[in-house]
Order: structure tokens, then sequence, then C-alpha cells
């Protein structure tokens, strides 16, 4: 006896369970799904359960949320007025430091003290970076998470339309047998008429697919963050010698020692300009320390300057992607170029 399913009115067999074209129950099979109500009350239950989870898109909402609250929030810790203070604060002590006279009386006490009034300046300089390095992870992982969640929203409705269409190219993926029950399907059916389950393979390769763009995106966002670091990194190193001039003091302590030179790669210091015989000057030297500590350079480069004899040629070092070179003559004095490695 031939059926009709009441949802879609699609003709079903006599020991059909379920239409194979919408997956609905058939009126006869009554007992059949009162049966399956009862096994799957615990379901039902956790279903209940699940009512409490936030639904996807209030997760959605709550990741863009975090990302406009974290992103901005990381870019404010390191351009913040408190935190510019605080550098400009420690450079000056570390200028400061660098120009007490080893001769004087109290040299010793005054450099231990500025030595933890500067270490007490790096320590909170480096909590503010930590918190902007933390609160910008966070933003891009909020960033990626929610552009996830938005690609397997498309591909879910683009999967259920497909299904609901009957697309030809998704039936023949179609297996012979129910991978539920195992009861033979014929070609066309979108749901087994046994069990009444989804038989096309669909599924998984829609979470293969997401798993893929779940890699896309994650890669994605490294690679934004990679970026973000080399930008700033290049834009900071592009002037980093004319930033270092005016940190040392600019032309009040450097006009007339120190040349930037005109494209930027690098800087010249020449302690004895006009080549007097034997000449010597603090402001010279002044103007050499307080060089080196604006490149970052650490205190025993300029202890190796300062103790390079005549006959040493000319001596060199590496540090933190700068390369500085110098030789020293009695009546050349001493002459020094910082260029980017």
């Amino acid at each position: 006896m031939i059926r009709y399913c009441e949802e879609c009115g699609n003709a079903t067999g006599e020991d059909e369970s379920f239409c194979s074209k919408c997956g609905k129950p058939i009126a006869e099979a009554a007992a059949i799904d009162k049966l399956r109500d009862a096994k799957s009350a615990p379901e039902r239950e956790r279903s209940k359960i699940s009512l409490l989870v936030p639904t996807k898109r209030l997760v959605l909402i709550g990741l863009i949320l975090a990302a406009l609250f974290f992103i901005p929030k990381a870019i404010y810790e390191v351009n913040s007025p408190d935190y510019k203070d605080t550098v400009a604060n420690r450079d000056e002590c570390i200028m400061n430091q660098q120009d007490l006279s080893p001769t004087s009386t109290s040299y010793q006490r005054l450099y231990e003290i500025y030595e933890e009034i500067i270490s007490s300046y790096d320590k909170d300089i480096k909590e503010c970076q930590t918190k902007a390095w933390v609160n910008g992870i966070i933003g891009l992982l909020s960033i990626g998470l929610a552009f996830t969640l938005i690609v397997q929203d498309r591909k879910k409705k683009q999967r259920s339309k497909e299904n609901d269409a009957g697309d030809e190219s998704v039936q023949t993926a179609r297996p012979a047998y129910c991978r539920h029950c195992g009861n033979p399907v014929q070609e066309g059916m979108a749901y087994c008429s046994c069990c009444g389950k989804q038989i096309s393979n669909t599924q998984t390769a829609g979470k293969r697919k997401t798993r893929r763009y779940v890699v896309m995106v994650c890669a994605a966002v490294v690679l934004l963050a990679v970026c973000t670091i080399l930008a700033v990194r290049y834009t900071d190193n592009k002037n980093i010698f004319e930033n270092a001039y005016e940190k040392a003091g600019g032309d009040e302590v450097c006009k007339k020692w120190v040349t930037v030179m005109r494209d930027g790669s690098g800087i010249k210091i020449d302690t004895n300009p006009r080549n007097i015989e034997e000449f010597y000057d603090d402001d010279a030297l002044k103007a050499v320390r307080r060089i080196n500590n604006a490149l970052g350079m650490p205190d025993s480069v300029i202890e190796k300057m300062l103790s390079t004899r005549a006959l040493d040629g000319r001596q060199s070092q590496t540090y933190n992607g700068i390369t500085v070179s110098w030789t020293y003559h009695p009546d050349a004095g001493l002459e020094i170029v910082y260029e980017r490695t």
C-alpha cells in the first residue's frame, strides 16, 4: 500500500517509517516515534540544559566587543601619558648618571642612587609592555575566533540550502547504505526511511572544511601580528638615529661632535673635529655616552672605546641590530661610526 508523507506529500512504501525526502516520521509509525521519544528523553534534558549556554550569536557579539576593547587598550598602554613620562624620566636619569664626574667625592653614592631609580623605572616600563602584549594577543585571538564563527555559520547555511535543494553533486556522494542503521538507500534519498537520519556524508566534509578555515584564520591572525610587529620595528629603525640624536640632547649637547648622516643610515662622532694635538673635552665624552645610551649600547662599549690605543686600529662591535666601529689617535681623537647591520 502506498502512503504519502503528510509533511511534503512524497510517496513512501508500506514498510518505511520515515519519509526519504524530508526525514519526517510517517503517521502509521507513531508507535515507533513514541519508543524513540522515550529513548531520547535524556537527550531532551540535555537540550534543556544547553539552553542555558550562550548562543553562537551572543558569543560572536562578545568576541567582537572583546576585540574592540583589548586592541585599543593594548595601543593605549604604550602610548599613554604615564608610560611616556616614565620612559622620559628613565632616560633623563640615565643621562644624569652618565654626566656624573668620576672625580667627584660623592660619585659612587650618586651613581648607586641613580641605578636604583633607573631599575624602578625599567620595572614599570616592562609591566606596561607586558600588559600591552597580553591585551593585543587577546584582541587578535578574539578577531580570529569571531571570523571563524562567521565562516562556520555561513558554511552551515550553505550546506542546509544544498541539502534542501537536493543538489545532484551531493547525491552522488551518498553511500549505498545508511551509516547509522545499515539500511539500503536509493539514489535521491536525503534521509534514511528506516531511522530517519541524514544519510549524506556532507557533514564530514563540512567538518574538514571547517577545520581548514580555522587553520587559515589562525594563520592569518599570526601573520597579521607578525606584520604589525615588523612594521612597527621598521618604522622605529628608519628614524632610529635621528631619534637617538634628539634623545641624547639634540643640538645643545651633540651639535659640535655628532653628525647624523643625510640618508639616516648612521651617526658619526668626532671628539676632535679640528685634529688638535692632544685635544680633550669632557663635553665630547658626554655626547659619546649619551648617543651610546640612546642607541641601547651597553656600558662595556664605551669602556672599550676609552681604552682603545692608536696601534689597535679600527675596533667594532654589534649590539641590538647596530654595528659601532671606532678608531683612536692622539692627534685625531676618537672617531666613531654607528650604522644598522
